[in-house]
């Protein structure tokens, strides 16, 4: 019966403590929608774009056209204190559960991306499904006023999704990036493009293929052919448009799946990749009697783009398409006796390409 009454009085006054506080919600802090991170000579700037509910109480400059969006910015010896250095300059604290994009200047390296980003990794608010990019001035480019939409992180974040479903470039969210000082990670190049002059100029974003980091080092940029192929052969890729080299006409390649089969051959692995594609119906084409000769041209370019994907990871000992998790999984012991050494791995595969593409079957 004490216990009874112990548990209930202290259930009581638990109850009565919790009410006596001021909860501090997400709606009393500055929402950080975006960050952007370049390297200065000294340390870091990094660039917020924050929404605040109540739209006063600082003296950043207000953009009437983006209700309550702010854009501040703060340097310092890490991405951390800059962060903490723009919640004191808003005197709030913020709120990152509701970011969305995490810009990269191009003097920010990846070979202690845990340290990088510590702020985010550590924080049980932080999303890591966050898309990520890679772009030359992630200020610059976070501060610019888009046509594509009001809310400046949402409409990135809406380009990069609909320029990897379209096969230009390849998306990498925050949980990627947090591995990439002992790993490749694929990310999308973002390049900022003024049109017209005047009061009628007007600024788009556009993903320019991507960058490789290897072991948080920038190895090599993919142009927007070989984010193609290597968005066919990883799953990503939706849509993909291929020119024919014969003629002006085009070919809309839909339905795109891709399969990866891994077998032992004795000290050997045998990797495969199957990608399928359906052409798009064009009555004009079929018409003027090309549909075939289109679909067989469609065919040999995309088995010429997949194809030099494996090439890449030859040359620059980078893990384009996941081969270490692959292995990992379904084979350790191969990857144990290889050291945990990528380029080791490398000379036990054999990767194959196949690629078939016919017509879409509605």
């Amino acid at each position: 019966m004490k216990r009874i009454w112990f548990f209930i009085i202290s259930g009581l006054l638990l109850f009565c403590s919790a009410g006596g506080r001021s909860a501090v919600t997400s709606l009393d802090r500055a929402m950080v929608h975006a960050v952007g991170i370049d390297r200065t000579e000294d340390g870091f700037r990094v660039t917020l774009q924050v929404f605040r509910p109540d739209g006063t109480g600082t003296d950043t400059q207000l953009n009437t056209a983006k209700p309550n969006i702010f854009i501040i910015t703060a340097e310092a010896d890490s991405v951390g204190e800059a962060m903490a250095e723009c919640g004191a300059r808003l005197g709030e604290e913020l709120f990152i559960g509701h970011n969305r994009l995490i810009l990269f200047g191009e003097g920010v390296g990846l070979e202690r991306s845990g340290s990088l980003l510590s702020e985010f990794v550590r924080s049980k608010e932080s999303y890591l499904g966050a898309e990520t990019a890679f772009t030359e001035n992630a200020s610059e480019l976070l501060s610019a006023e888009l046509s594509e939409g009001a809310v400046a992180a949402q409409s990135i974040v809406d380009i990069i999704t609909r320029h990897a479903d379209d096969s230009r470039t390849v998306p990498c969210d925050l949980l990627e990036v947090t591995d990439a000082e002992r790993e490749t990670v694929v990310m999308p190049r973002l390049e900022l493009i003024r049109s017209g002059s005047g009061d009628n100029s007007e600024m788009t974003v556009s993903a320019a293929g991507a960058e490789v980091y290897v072991d948080g080092v920038r190895r090599l940029r993919l142009s927007r052919s070989e984010c193609m192929g290597l968005g066919c052969l990883t799953g990503t890729a939706q849509r993909a448009v291929l020119s024919s080299e014969n003629s002006d006409a085009s070919v809309l390649l839909t339905d795109i799946v891709s399969n990866t089969e891994l077998s032992e051959d004795g000290s050997r692995l045998n990797v495969r990749y199957t990608v399928s594609a359906a052409v798009t119906d064009d009555q004009s084409t079929e018409q003027t009697g090309r549909g075939g000769q289109l679909r067989q041209e469609a065919q040999l370019r995309l088995t010429e783009l997949c194809g030099q994907i494996p090439e890449l990871c030859r040359e620059y000992s980078a893990d384009l398409l996941g081969l270490e998790g692959l292995v990992r999984a379904h084979c350790p012991e191969v990857w144990q006796d290889c050291g945990g050494s990528f380029p080791r791995l490398l000379d036990r595969c054999s990767v194959s390409v196949e690629v078939s593409v016919g017509d879409r079957v509605c």
